[in-house]
C-alpha cells in the first residue's frame, strides 16, 4: 500500500492461497480487506440508474474511497461521507430504495433456505 501496488487480481490471488492451505486467521484479513471493494462502486451504479448522473456525480464528489487493500475501519469516513451527500440531495424514500440494492451482489438464490424458515416461523424473532 505504501507503494501503491496493491492490485485486485493480487490480494484475491493471495486471498484464494491462504484459503485453499486454511490459514483461517490470514484468510479472515484478506476477507475484511476485500469484502467491501465493491460496495461503494455498486451504490454508486444503483444511485445512477435511480436518480441520474448528476446526482451520482454530486454525491460522489464529496466521497473518497480508501485505497484498496485498507481495513474496514478506513472505510468508516467514507461511509459517512456517503450518508450524508445522500441526505443532502435525495428525499428519504428514494435515498433508502438506492441503500436497499443487493450492493454485496449475493445471489438471491443463497437465500432460499432462509426465506423458507422465515416463512415457517413467521418472524424473525422467531427464527
Amino acid at each position: 500500500m505504501d507503494e501503491d501496488r496493491n492490485t485486485e487480481e493480487t490480494l484475491i490471488g493471495l486471498g484464494r492461497y491462504v484459503y485453499f492451505l486454511d490459514m483461517k486467521e490470514v484468510w479472515i484479513y484478506f476477507a475484511a480487506i476485500l469484502g467491501g471493494r465493491n460496495i461503494l462502486p455498486s451504490i454508486s451504479e444503483r444511485l445512477e440508474e435511480i436518480a441520474g448522473k448528476d446526482t451520482r456525480d454530486r454525491v460522489f464528489s464529496e466521497v473518497r474511497a480508501p485505497p484498496l487493500g485498507s481495513m474496514p475501519a478506513a472505510y468508516c469516513d467514507s461511509t459517512r461521507s456517503l450518508m450524508d451527500a445522500l441526505e443532502k440531495e435525495l428525499n428519504p424514500e428514494v435515498y433508502r430504495r438506492v441503500l436497499a440494492g443487493n450492493h454485496h451482489r449475493v445471489n438471491p438464490e443463497n437465500f432460499e433456505e432462509h426465506k423458507e424458515w422465515l416463512d415457517e416461523l413467521g418472524s424473525v424473532e422467531a427464527w
